[in-house]
């Protein structure tokens, strides 16, 4: 029984010794955008392209799996990241028809209020969209009652100035972001 219970004693530890973290289908969608230092017309990590492609919802979106009916606009901005990630390398038809369909089941949960918002959507999401339109994305939304309700937002609730929260809204701030669009510079790509 003194080496059964070894054993069981050592297995528990490594398995706290294992930390696994769950990915985020947002944070690997901006990863996969960022290109080769070699060409420009391939990812530097495929596999989080990859993933992107593997890990798709039955419902078209990705993120937080389960959902939560109040976190919509999470699964929003996930599946837009997605969406941008599979448009900018031009894989995944299927599942980029997958996700627009899910952005036009649950659209209208951009401008409602009840609706809990990741820290900088406001900002965020107008920055997607406008990203997806340079990739010739067609997103059934109505983008006028999005950026005006998104930057009216933005304005009164996310910052309320405090410039410490800049930090969690760099891919908002389109060319400014480092790495996706300054590959080339060595400060960025360390």
């Amino acid at each position: 029984m003194g080496s059964n219970f070894k054993e069981a004693k050592e297995r528990i530890k490594e398995a706290f010794m294992k930390v696994e973290l769950s990915p985020s289908s947002y944070d690997t969608a901006w990863v996969a955008m960022v290109p080769s230092r070699h060409s420009l017309n391939q990812p530097c990590f495929p596999q989080c392209l990859d993933w992107i492609l593997e890990n798709q919802r039955e419902d078209g979106s990705w993120g937080l799996n389960p959902s939560h009916p109040l976190l919509v606009k999470d699964s929003l901005s996930s599946t837009l990241a997605c969406l941008l990630a599979l448009s900018k390398w031009r894989v995944g038809d299927k599942q980029v028809q997958r996700g627009i369909g899910f952005i036009e089941m649950h659209g209208w949960a951009i401008d409602n209020k009840d609706q809990i918002s990741p820290l900088g959507f406001d900002i965020i999401f107008p920055s997607m969209i406008k990203s997806a339109e340079k990739l010739n994305l067609n997103l059934p939304l109505n983008l006028d009652l999005v950026n005006l309700a998104t930057t009216e937002r933005a304005l009164k609730n996310d910052f309320k100035g405090n410039i410490a929260n800049l930090g969690y809204i760099a891919e908002g701030l389109g060319e400014l972001s480092a790495l996706i669009y300054h590959q080339h510079d060595e400060k960025c790509f360390e």
